[in-house]
């Protein structure tokens, strides 16, 4: 039996011996006061030190992105304005005290004299024109109040509905949060999808119904946030989903494929366990931190091929002395489906961007990408970049006091940003297709 047989076998004296229980006795030890030590006083020490540790790792990858901030993009041209332009913009709003570039129904005199802009309709941003501000309201129009929901809580209460019944823009069914988002906030489409403006709520895509079926149709909704998307919550009741921000919205009828990512400081890493990596996603943050955790959608990781529509880069005559191109700034969106559909008719366009402190640039524009953006060339032919575009609308008190919606868009490129004052003019050549290009 070997081994086994030593490990087995016992002494005769122990085969003698009656069956003993054998007890050890723990010999206390004793500290210098003469109390004795617990040993059940290490488990909550040493269970409070995990604690510690662990908040404060907790606490060492959260509290960095609390105090993020994007940096500030300062004014930094790629092409040279010409200065001449400041004085151009500056004599041209003088000589014609009479017009209304911003179609407020107040003249540039009337502007100059308020101190509001002759190139925005609603100087403050605040929903009500300058017009009806001053005609209509008696408020101040360089400052903003809250007019525009004294108006839609009015109209909500002689309709005897409650600020969170549905309402209908462009066939998108919304459901507001609160009075605010209620009376402000909106929707346009764009060549993608949506984009809500000053919105937070739920909201029904005409794309997600069956008219033939009158049923709805699942699908999946994702807001594009720097170029990434990010899935919305979904509410199967109402077939709707949760809007927040102005962030592009673009719809799909699969889920996208994803991927978990780990980042640890400058290393990033794929999370395989996908239970493991839900689990760790309520503890590390997704963004601004030394470790980060996120899911993020395979297209935006491997990215992908931009598809636009071009044509030719020689820029087309026009009378350079015309000085109206410093009047009205082109910025409603109809302006800017009227340079798609130039482009899409073979006739590029050329545009005039203005800074009021440093002058113009003359540009063409040659093509727009998928996504909206133009593309632009000098007027050699040779690329320079592209000029972002965002979508925007608003809500608009005009001047009869009605609500209606404003749509535009900003820009920003070459160092011209729209938000920042800047203006664009576009000047579409003679014989170009002019209709609107609907998204």
């Amino acid at each position: 039996m070997g081994i086994l047989e030593k490990k087995m076998g016992r002494s005769e004296a122990q085969e003698s011996a009656p069956a003993r229980k054998v007890q050890k006795k723990r010999v206390p030890q004793y500290q210098q006061d003469g109390r004795t030590h617990s040993r059940w006083k290490v488990i909550p020490v040493t269970l409070g030190l995990v604690i510690i540790l662990a908040g404060f790792f907790i606490g060492a990858v959260n509290i960095p992105p609390l105090f993020y901030h994007e940096p500030q993009v300062l004014n930094t041209f790629t092409v040279q304005p010409n200065e001449a332009g400041v004085k151009n913009m500056l004599d041209y709003v003088k000589d014609h005290p009479n017009d209304d570039f911003d179609l407020d129904g107040l003249s540039n005199a009337e502007e100059t004299a308020h101190s509001t802009s002759p190139q925005n309709p609603d100087t403050d941003g605040d929903g009500v024109s300058d017009y009806a501000e001053i005609h209509m309201f008696n408020t101040r129009p360089a400052e903003y109040d809250n007019q525009v929901e004294s108006i839609v809580q009015g109209m909500l209460a002689d309709r005897n509905m409650h600020v969170t019944a549905p309402y209908k823009i462009h066939d998108v069914v919304m459901w507001a949060d609160d009075l605010n988002h209620r009376a402000r906030g909106t929707v346009i489409p764009t060549l993608r999808g949506y984009r809500f403006c000053r919105f937070s709520g739920w909201a029904q895509f005409p794309e997600m119904y069956d008219p033939v079926s009158q049923t709805a149709v699942r699908g999946y909704a994702y807001q594009l946030v720097n170029g990434r998307h990010v899935p919305l919550e979904y509410r199967e009741a109402e077939n709707a989903w949760r809007i927040t921000g102005e962030d592009e919205v673009v719809l799909y009828a699969e889920p996208l494929p994803t991927s978990w990512l780990l980042t640890v400081m400058q290393d990033t890493y794929y999370v395989l366990d996908a239970k493991l990596a839900e689990i760790l996603s309520h503890v590390l943050p997704a963004a601004h931190s030394f470790v980060t955790l996120r899911k993020a959608v395979n297209e935006d990781l491997y990215g992908r091929e931009i598809g636009a529509t071009v044509t030719g880069k020689t820029m087309i005559p026009f009378d350079r002395n015309d000085m109206s191109r410093f009047g009205t700034s082109t910025v409603q969106y109809q302006d800017l489906t009227t340079v798609y559909a130039s482009i899409k008719s073979g006739r590029p366009v050329t545009v005039s961007l203005q800074s009021p402190a440093y002058g113009e640039v003359l540009t063409l524009v040659y093509g727009f990408t998928e996504e909206g953006d133009l593309m632009l060339c000098d007027e050699a032919g040779n690329d320079l970049g592209l000029l972002d575009i965002i979508e925007m609308a608003a809500v608009l008190a005009d001047n009869t006091g009605e609500l209606r919606q404003r749509e535009y868009f900003d820009f920003s490129g070459l160092g011209f940003d729209s938000r920042k004052g800047d203006r664009i003019h576009f000047i579409i050549p003679d014989g170009a297709v002019i209709e609107s290009v609907s998204p």
